[in-house]
């Protein structure tokens, strides 16, 4: 099996220490609205804008300062130098190897945690793609980076709608293809993010149900929208807390063999040993190879691809035709039905 993709959402980093203590999408609204709104509007329209969601109040943000550098500043002094505490669990997220990790969150609270463990990590918080050497595990910063604050934070209802219709940028095209690919594991991820939203909707939209991927959903109090999402994508809920599932990173101690890791290498990159292909062929089996499907290897080893040798003497016949030089040639290619 090759290894998952790791999607981490803002209930993944509830736990951790920031400055502003933060971590709670609901004290982060408070935060905002208390030194950013509070003083700039009447108080007849606190209980209407302390209403908003987090995504309208930033947008409220906007409005009444003409600009994002105020919401900006204090988001990355929320988020910035952000660090396990406590019993410390989020430490153990390298207690497995992983390829890829995707994440909304802002904070650089992986990037501390890799940090302290004395693991390499690259982060790609750019809107074009770092080069990555292979065995570094590569995290996307999707809706923006504390430490690359230039590039800008994705918080505000335009800013998504800009994201989901607009917006170029090879991180979000990266995992657009690999929730088509790849198994992911989802910790934290609110389902009212709108483009966790869209990305589900792509994987439903291109036909899930007939994929060999899977979406795995790590939460402890799954909602009853989740439950209903999950099961038109065939996906699967587990039932923990983020420390719980982290817990269980450490008791499976993945520790691949060297050469089990380089069989997990040429999987994720989708190499694969004819062996264990040959052991999942379909006995009997008919080629749909020339109904317009793709090329599988049973198709090859059983002997339903084009024969080489009779392309090759339709060349040299055609090449002996043309080399008369007559004026008006008839050339035709013919076998029996499916020869292609």
């Amino acid at each position: 099996e090759s290894v998952p993709t790791l999607f981490l959402g803002a209930g993944f980093s509830v736990g951790a220490e920031s400055s502003s203590s933060t971590m709670v999408g609901s004290d982060l609204k408070e935060y905002i609205f208390d030194n950013l709104i509070k003083d700039k509007i009447d108080s007849d329209d606190y209980d209407e804008v302390k209403g908003y969601n987090l995504r309208r109040l930033c947008d409220q943000v906007y409005s009444i300062y003409k600009g994002k550098k105020e919401l900006t500043t204090l988001l990355t002094n929320c988020y910035k130098n952000t660090n396990p505490t406590g019993k410390e669990f989020h430490l153990k997220l390298n207690k497995y190897p992983w390829k890829k990790i995707y994440t909304v969150n802002i904070d650089d609270l992986v990037e501390n945690i890799f940090k302290k463990n004395g693991i390499e990590l690259l982060v790609q918080n750019e809107k074009r793609l770092k080069y990555v050497r292979n065995g570094i595990t590569e995290l996307y910063k999707l809706h923006g980076c504390v430490n690359n604050e230039k590039e800008g934070y994705i918080f505000s209802e335009e800013e998504y709608t800009e994201l989901i219709t607009k917006r170029l940028d090879a991180k979000l095209n990266s995992f657009t293809m690999e929730i088509q690919n790849s198994n992911i594991i989802f910790i934290g991820a609110s389902m009212d993010e709108p483009d966790i939203n869209y990305y589900l909707t792509v994987y439903n939209d291109a036909g899930c149900k007939y994929r060999n991927n899977k979406l795995i959903f790590i939460d402890y109090k799954p909602s009853r929208y989740l439950k209903d999402r999950a099961e038109k994508l065939g996906a699967i809920i587990i039932k923990a807390k983020t420390e719980e599932f982290l817990d269980m990173l450490e008791e499976i101690n993945y520790s691949p063999t060297t050469y089990e890791k380089a069989k997990i290498e040429l999987n994720y990159n989708g190499i694969y040993r004819l062996t264990d292909l040959s052991k999942m062929y379909t006995k009997p089996y008919e080629s749909k190879l020339y109904e317009g499907e793709f090329c599988k290897w049973q198709d090859v080893n059983e002997k339903w691809t084009f024969e080489n040798s009779n392309y090759l003497k339709a060349i040299h016949e055609l090449e002996m035709l043309l080399a008369k030089g007559n004026q008006i040639n008839c050339f035709s290619i013919y076998g029996t039905v499916f020869s292609g």
